[in-house]
């Protein structure tokens, strides 16, 4: 049971890291866009 609940956990916090990896790459993309112009 504790491990069911443990491994949820982990999986929440993988996808909040993939949610924060494209929005900092988001962030990035505009940033160099916006310093080519």
């Amino acid at each position: 049971m504790a491990e069911t609940v443990q491994v949820h956990a982990l999986r929440m916090r993988e996808q909040q890291y993939l949610a924060l990896d494209a929005q900092t790459a988001t962030l990035l993309l505009i940033l160099a866009s916006s310093k080519q112009t």
